[in-house]
């Protein structure tokens, strides 16, 4: 259960980060050839406008191919594509641009950090009653999480999830 979680998290952070490069791409008019989540070989995709949207099958990764980026994009073979294809190259664009562009993916991690922060602060998190605020906690309650085995708590009938008043 805990690979499960930890694929599911880390495919969302994944997904933030590479839309961040995606959407600082598409802003400055930089053309995105493919977003995918995941890593090859190709479970689905689908075409919309000029960029490829694909699920992987490998789930631990993901990146956004976005034109110019790479030296071997200076050629192009197919021109009867290019009315399609519009769009400029990344290394056509100002150089603050291109910087943005390459930092949004970090920029999108703290963004959405900042995101679920709030909303966890605003629903609630559980926190220390000995932190700076403790006279400010409405509600204080106990949770046991874990019981060692053969430890006294197991002994007078402790059980993770129990709650001590």
């Amino acid at each position: 259960m805990s690979v499960i979680l930890f694929i599911i998290i880390l495919g969302i952070l994944v997904f933030t980060h590479e839309l961040g490069h995606f959407l600082a791409a598409k802003f400055f008019g930089v053309r995105v050839d493919e977003f995918a989540i995941g890593f090859p070989p190709r479970l689905f995709s689908k075409k919309i406008g000029e960029t490829v949207y694909a699920v992987n099958a490998v789930p631990i990764g993901g990146y956004v191919k976005i034109y110019g980026e790479n030296s071997e994009d200076e050629i192009e073979t197919d021109k009867t594509d290019y009315v399609v294809r519009v769009g400029k190259k990344m290394n056509k664009v100002s150089k603050w641009k291109q910087a943005l562009i390459l930092s949004s993916g970090v920029l999108g991690n703290l963004i959405f950090a900042c995101l679920l922060l709030s909303i966890g602060f605003m629903v609630g998190l559980p926190t220390s009653p000995g932190g700076p605020f403790t006279n400010e906690i409405k509600e204080q309650k106990l949770i046991i999480t874990n019981v060692l085995p053969g430890s006294p708590a197991e002994i007078a009938g402790i059980k993770p999830g129990d709650q001590i008043l």
